[in-house]
């Protein structure tokens, strides 16, 4: 039997406009637990963030990581060699949201009075919300307290990346959903968090990584060069040779980004939960996926 090249969702990204306002949103309003802020990291060498990140324009970045109800979520901000931010490029944030299920609505709406946000009614008493942080948010009245990433993929998209993240990936489908008036389907690896993949009504336009609303979904891996080399036959493009970051919070971390066949960013990960720096003095920690953990 051949090795695993995935174990599961490590985390996913979200870049953001503004990161401080990001995590206290996410504190705010989700209980959010902040495990590290990193940065200014200025790229090392010109072109380096584009070749290795997927970005556009920008030289520079700071990145939160935050548990969240035991997922794991990184929010980035970038700028640019001026120091200004990235800008948004208007309706390029529809491809990513984050599913907020509780069985609280009154405590949820309370907290949400406290965040600059718009919103909008949906069928079944979903609520669209959008916060000046630069999250998008569906709330939803549900049994229990759940978070779930939630990426929509357009024509053609859906067919190619669902069968490739039950094969190649090895997810499992957990159930159905449906969400935005979008249908798909709820997925899970061997471990980690969960991931619901929908097939939009309309094609999302998807941002670069480094402007507001870019994402990505990151995979652990046991060995990080052996599944970019398995998954680069597949389709799946390496942004460049797996890196390991030898200092900060995070020293240790093995890591590269990949381009999916349909251009969904993704990320392989072999993050060592446990022996991070970060964790002698953090107030939270990431939830571990590596195996045994």
């Amino acid at each position: 039997m051949s090795p695993m090249l995935t174990a599961g969702i490590d985390h996913v990204g979200l870049t953001v406009p503004d990161l401080d306002q990001a995590v206290a949103t996410v504190q705010g309003l989700l209980d959010g637990g902040l495990c590290y802020i990193e940065g200014p990291i200025q790229e090392p060498e010109p072109g380096w963030m584009a070749k290795k990140l997927g970005a556009t324009r920008a030289t520079s970045l700071r990145v939160a990581a935050m548990n969240v109800g035991g997922a794991n979520l990184e929010l980035f901000e970038y700028r640019v060699k001026n120091g200004s931010r990235e800008c948004r490029a208007a309706g390029r944030e529809n491809g990513f949201a984050l599913l907020i299920e509780s069985p609280d609505m009154a405590k949820l709406s309370a907290r949400l009075a406290e965040v600059p946000h718009k919103s909008w009614k949906w069928g079944g008493g979903d609520v669209l919300v959008k916060t000046a942080s630069g999250l998008r948010l569906l709330i939803r009245k549900a049994a229990e307290d759940r978070l779930t990433p939630m990426v929509f993929l357009g024509t053609g998209e859906f067919e190619v990346l669902v069968p490739d993240f039950l094969t190649l990936f090895e997810m499992k489908e957990v159930r159905r959903i449906t969400a935005l008036g979008a249908v798909g389907v709820v997925l899970r690896g061997h471990a980690g968090a969960n991931l619901a993949v929908l097939k939009a009504n309309q094609d999302p336009v998807r941002p670069a990584n480094s402007e507001p609303g870019g994402h990505h979904v990151a995979f652990h891996a046991d060995d990080v060069d052996a599944a970019a080399s398995r998954l680069s036959k597949a389709g799946y493009r390496p942004f460049g040779e797996p890196e390991t970051i030898a200092d900060g919070p995070i020293a240790g971390d093995r890591w590269v980004y990949l381009g999916s066949p349909t251009g969904l960013q993704l990320e392989l990960i072999h993050m060592p939960d446990g022996n991070l720096p970060y964790e002698a003095a953090a107030g939270a920690c990431r939830s571990p996926i590596r195996k045994g953990m």
